[in-house]
C-alpha cells in the first residue's frame, strides 16, 4: 500500500502504539482501517491548514478544535476521567501540529496547554473524589 502523507502515517502509527492497551475494543477489531482513518484526519487537516495558511495560536486552535472533534468521534469511553479527556486531547494535539510540521513555538504552547488542562482536570476529579464534595458547596474551605 502507497503512503499518501509520510507524517500522517508516522503520527498514527506512534499514537496507536501509544494507546495500545486504551484504544476502544470496537477500534481493534478492525485496526488497519481505523489507522488509515486517523492518517486520512491528519493529512486533511494538513491539507486544509496549508490551504488557509494558518500558523501559530490559529494553527494551534484549530488543532484543539479538530482534536476534541477526534476524540469524542472515535476514542471516548464511558470510563475516562477528565484526565484521560485532557491526555488523549493533548496527544492528538501534538500528532495534528507534527503532521503539519508546526514551528517549535506553537509545540510549546501546546504543551503548556497540557500541563495547565491536565493540573484543572487533576484537580477537579481529585475533588469530586472526596466524600463532602457537592455542586453546591466551595471546593475548599476558604477564609474569606
Amino acid at each position: 500500500m502507497k503512503t499518501l502523507h509520510a507524517l500522517a502515517r508516522r503520527e498514527a502509527h506512534q499514537f496507536i502504539e501509544l494507546f495500545w492497551h486504551e484504544l476502544p475494543k470496537g477500534w481493534l477489531d478492525n485496526l488497519e482501517h481505523n489507522q488509515f482513518d486517523l492518517e486520512l484526519r491528519l493529512a486533511g487537516f494538513d491539507v486544509r491548514m496549508f490551504e488557509r495558511k494558518l500558523t501559530g495560536l490559529a494553527l494551534y486552535n484549530e488543532a484543539r478544535k479538530r482534536a476534541e472533534t477526534i476524540y469524542q468521534d472515535d476514542f471516548k469511553q464511558s470510563t475516562h476521567n477528565r484526565r484521560d479527556w485532557a491526555f488523549y486531547r493533548f496527544r492528538l494535539e501534538l500528532a495534528l501540529l507534527r503532521t503539519t510540521n508546526a514551528d517549535n513555538q506553537t509545540l510549546l504552547h501546546c504543551y503548556a496547554y497540557h500541563d495547565a488542562m491536565a493540573s484543572l482536570a487533576a484537580r477537579l476529579d481529585l475533588d469530586r473524589e472526596r466524600p463532602d464534595w457537592s455542586f453546591d458547596g466551595p471546593s475548599r474551605e476558604t477564609p474569606f
